[in-house]
Formats: structure tokens, sequence, C-alpha cells
């Protein structure tokens, strides 16, 4: 469909430079209006199909499973399984905020948080198994119980 719109504004253009024929100046105007609005529709149509990609799953369909924190010589590791509970759409990408909390007594408050993005491709209804880099802007020297939560923000589907 974009390569049909994309192909009917380039015909149009080259028709108006020809029935203008010897009058170049009038067409070069004409001929920058049609690049710039091609450019704009372009953008307008992959904005649209992003917002549609991130509607198709809601993030209540998403489940992580089995999620780990893995601190290793080499930095840090979230690693565990998502589940697409999905009947219609594939899971290609995921947004997940990882959180660590310092829990002192009965009070925790986050410490250090990091977002991460992964490309999982679940199809409906399956899982897999995930293992994605993390970073934290601060060091992390919890002076209590460390607790580790895990939160899907946002989906993105084919």
């Amino acid at each position: 469909m974009i390569w049909g719109i994309l192909g009917l504004f380039l015909v149009i253009v080259l028709v108006v430079v020809a029935l203008l024929g010897n009058q170049a100046n009038r067409a070069i105007p004409i001929a920058i209006i049609a690049v710039v609005g091609i450019i704009a529709f372009f953008a307008w149509y992959q904005d649209q199909q992003f917002k549609a990609a991130q509607q198709r799953i809601n993030k209540d369909e998403v489940e992580l499973a089995d999620v780990e924190l893995l601190e290793e010589e080499r930095g840090r590791w979230v690693t565990g399984r998502v589940r697409n509970h999905s009947r219609d759409h594939t899971l290609h990408a995921l947004t997940v905020r990882v959180q660590i909390e310092d829990c002192l007594k009965q009070a925790c408050e986050i410490v250090a948080e990091s977002d991460i993005q992964f490309t999982p491709d679940v199809p409906p209804g399956q899982a897999r198994d995930f293992q994605e880099r993390v970073f934290f802007q601060s060091l992390v020297r919890p002076r209590g119980r460390r607790a580790v939560r895990y939160e899907v923000l946002a989906t993105e589907a084919k």
C-alpha cells in the first residue's frame, strides 16, 4: 500500500512537470511540495504503525516467570521466561523495568532502577527464555535485605 501511494505521488509530479514543459520554474516548487508531502506521509504512517503495534497486546497478557537478577564479574543480567497469553498476536518487543529495593525492617526503598528492552518474538500462547544485560546508574550496596522487582512497561506486537 505504501509503495502504491509513493508511486502515485511520483506520477503526479511527473505529469505536472510534463504539462508545464518550458515553464520549469513553476514545476520546481510543485516538486518540492510533493516531496515534503511524501516525507510527511511516511512519518505519519510509521507513527500510526508503531502505535498500533503497541496496542495489539495488553501488558496484562504478558507474564514474566522465574525472573532473576544475576551478578557476575562481567556485569548484571536479567534472566527468565516470558509468556505470551495473547491469542492473536506475536509478542515482538518488550520493555521491562527492573528495580532493586533495600529493605530495612518493614520499609523498602528503591535504590536502583533500569528499563530494558528486548525482542523475544513469542508467538501466541507460547513462551521463550531470555537473558538480557541490565545497567544501573548507581552502585548497589543494600544495607538490609535486597529485593528485586520486575514490571512489564510496554509491549510491541506483529
